[in-house]
This record gives structure tokens, sequence and C-alpha cells, in this order.
């Protein structure tokens, strides 16, 4: 079975994706929690909404889930992200100060890349691009 996660409001391809969650959730494991998160999110409907977070919440109590922790980490994955924005911040600044020939840090502008670069965050490829623009000024 093959069905769209990233399907957006464009009628059919919506309303596919939605019957074919609908026939996934039919035995919903620990698994297939984001596909109950998902449905919910792609449905109109309030109450089929509140069906599929209900269900979700069921498996999570059924497979001993424990939420806090979740909570947790996604406070903790909330905080990484924003420090991620700023050291991307604060690397373009150092460069852009650089670049107008005023007292930018290589140095320092390398340092916060170094933190991104290789890592699974938004921000890498970011961070990536960043560096080589900072290696180019640097030669």
């Amino acid at each position: 079975m093959r069905f769209d996660l990233n399907a957006r409001a464009d009628g059919a391809r919506r309303g596919e994706a939605l019957k074919a969650f609908k026939r996934a959730l039919l035995s919903a494991e620990t698994n297939e929690l984001p596909l109950l998160w998902r449905a919910a999110e792609l449905t109109d409907n309030p109450d089929e909404a509140a069906v599929y977070h209900r269900r979700a919440v069921d498996v999570g109590v059924k497979e001993d889930i424990n939420v806090r922790a979740a909570l947790e980490m996604c406070a903790l994955m909330t905080q990484l992200a924003e420090y991620a924005k700023a050291y991307l911040f604060l690397a373009e600044h150092e460069l852009n100060k650089l670049t107008a020939e005023t007292e930018g840090d290589a140095s320092l502008a390398e340092r916060y890349l170094s933190k991104l670069i290789n890592t699974t965050l938004a921000e890498a490829d970011k961070a990536k691009a960043l560096s080589e623009r900072l290696r180019r000024f640097q030669i």
C-alpha cells in the first residue's frame, strides 16, 4: 500500500491520501503513531481528527509510551533548533562584518558553523553553504 505523507490541501490527492491512511490504520501499532497524527492533520473534519488523536493516545497507553519523557524530548529538540538558529545567525553576522571589511571574526564564524555542519538539523545545509562562502572569502 502506498500513500503520500506530504499530501496537501489539493482536493483529490488529499482525499486519496486520507483513504489510504484509513486503510493503514485498521490495525494501528506504535510504529503507526505518525500515521495517526498525519491523518488527523489531513482531515478537515474535527470529529474525525479527534478519532485519530484518541486512537494515538490509546496506542501510546497500550504500549506504555512515557508521554512525559516524550514531551521533555520535544522541549529539548525545540531548544536545540533555537540554538542552531542562533549559531547560524551569529556565523552569518560575523561573515557579513568580514565582507563589509569591519571587525568580523572568521575563526569565530567557522566555530559556529562547525557545530552545525555534521548534524541532521535543517540548518546544516545553510551552515555548509556559509562555510563555503567563508572559505572563498578567506582565500
